[in-house]
């Protein structure tokens, strides 16, 4: 297990299987390291392997955690809070607008706004360590010469 320390934002006590265990139910999408995307629900989160059901059909599909690069739980709503950020990763750079980091993930809710209907879709997905690259934070209100600027004020998360 690669463990997710050294970004600017603080780390949670849980694991990524125990936060996808709060999604067995739900749509899902992953991509697996060399066998592509899986679309379905997720049924079981165990040690090693999760099974899914794929699409509408009863057909499980087992896969083990540690060759999973990319979860995609589908779209939410506007999330709360202002928690900005670009997260990059080794596939995607992505404009988010919640980071949470846990012992060996990053979750985040990344924007995909639709220029032509002016809507913007939000989508709630997480990553493994292994596949991070860095976090550039991204505060709405920062301190300048000890006063408060509404310009935006960027600090480099790496992994070290």
């Amino acid at each position: 297990m690669v463990r997710c320390k050294d970004f600017c934002v603080p780390a949670t006590n849980i694991t990524l299987r125990q936060r996808l265990r709060a999604f067995i139910g739900r749509r899902i999408s992953v991509t697996h390291k060399t066998r592509g995307v899986f679309q379905g629900f997720l049924r079981t989160v165990g040690t090693t392997f999760l099974v899914m059901t794929l699409g509408e059909t009863t057909r499980r599909v087992r896969l083990r955690i540690s060759n999973i690069i990319h979860y995609d739980l589908q779209e939410v709503g506007p999330p709360v809070g202002n928690r900005l950020a670009v997260v990059r990763t080794k596939f995607s750079v992505k404009t988010s607008v919640f980071v949470r980091v846990g012992k060996d993930f990053v979750e985040f809710i990344s924007m995909d706004p639709q220029d032509e209907q002016q809507v913007t879709f939000f989508f709630r997905e997480m990553v493994p360590c292994s596949q991070m690259r860095g976090i550039e934070c991204i505060f709405n209100k920062c301190k300048v010469n000890g006063n408060h600027s509404n310009r935006r004020c960027k600090c480099k998360c790496r992994k070290r």
